[in-house]
């Protein structure tokens, strides 16, 4: 479990708590959003991102439940010309309930002595709210600056995904369908959009590809050195390079620069193999040209 600072106030140029939960947030969006007929796996995209009272360290919950985060699940980001936007919703915002139906209480979610169940039920609300959405446009009821307000959010289809950012000093990006997590430590590494955009846009097509079930059927661990060998590590390296090929994909569709943000690569670290024995992705070299040529752009 990561849990987090307070969070900052709402900033003027975009509804959003946080900032760099905006910046993955929208790069997300755009990508799901810009050819979604790409995705084998669509589902329905509303353009905003949740907070919990659990993501919370203990000291800070106090004040977050004076901003009503003890009564359901917060808005931590809305990007802008998303559905969430053109329903009126703002960061800050917490969800009382998504047609009639109540969100599970935070506070009771808290009050469980087992803290590593308290991201589960937390996820169970943004669970509900996707399904919801699955049906088509939800009445809301939003706690706003202690009034209760009426919205309804009409999504938009999109490839499916959610997407959190983690604070952590590790640099990794990982999908666990339909969660996509990035840390912050990674976003720190990037040095544009596009680089960020490469990793996100890879990770949504694992989700897109359904990569997950695919690896579990075959009982191929998600960790440790047996993920890598033998049969294992090829259909886990093929898995990577059809994650490679339709993330590079999205993100062209999205508009960002492809060659430019494959260059993230050879900053992440080297993977330490044994003359490629338990190695799971294509070396850099390797990527890099190939998503090169996906975009039409000669060897470097």
């Amino acid at each position: 479990m990561i849990l987090l600072a307070a969070a900052l106030p709402v900033r003027a140029e975009g509804s959003f708590l946080r900032e760099p939960d905006y910046r993955i947030a929208t790069i997300g969006y755009r990508i799901a959003t810009a050819a979604p007929a790409l995705c084998p796996r669509q589902g329905p995209v509303s353009g905003l991102t949740f907070h919990h009272l659990s993501d919370y360290e203990a000291a800070d919950r106090p004040a977050m439940i004076g901003q009503g985060l003890d009564r359901g699940p917060g808005v931590l980001t809305v990007v802008e010309g998303s559905p969430a936007d053109v329903a009126g919703l703002r960061a800050g915002d917490v969800l009382l309930t998504v047609d009639e139906t109540p969100f599970p209480s935070p506070a009771t979610i808290l009050a469980g002595p087992d803290r590593r169940a308290w991201r589960t039920a937390s996820d169970a609300s943004e669970t509900l709210f996707q399904d919801a959405l699955a049906r088509g446009p939800v009445a809301l009821r939003v706690l706003r600056g202690g009034q209760t307000l009426s919205l309804t959010l009409t999504p938009r289809s999109g490839c499916l995904f959610r997407i959190r950012l983690a604070y952590s000093a590790q640099q990794r990006a990982v999908a666990a369908s339909p969660y996509i997590l990035v840390t912050s430590s990674l976003v720190e590494l990037t040095r544009n959009d596009d680089e960020l955009a490469f990793l996100i846009a890879h990770e949504m097509a694992h989700v897109a590809l359904d990569h997950a079930t695919q690896l579990k059927a075959r009982g191929i661990p998600r960790n440790g050195a047996a993920r890598g060998f033998g049969k294992n590590g090829a259909f886990v390296r093929r898995t990577e390079d059809e994650a490679d090929q339709l993330g590079g994909r999205l993100m062209m569709a999205a508009g960002y620069d492809l060659p430019r943000g494959v260059m993230i690569l050879p900053r992440m670290g080297a993977v330490i193999t044994f003359f490629g024995m338990f190695q799971t992705h294509a070396d850099d070299a390797d990527r890099i040209r190939r998503m090169r040529e996906l975009a039409g752009v000669p060897p470097a």
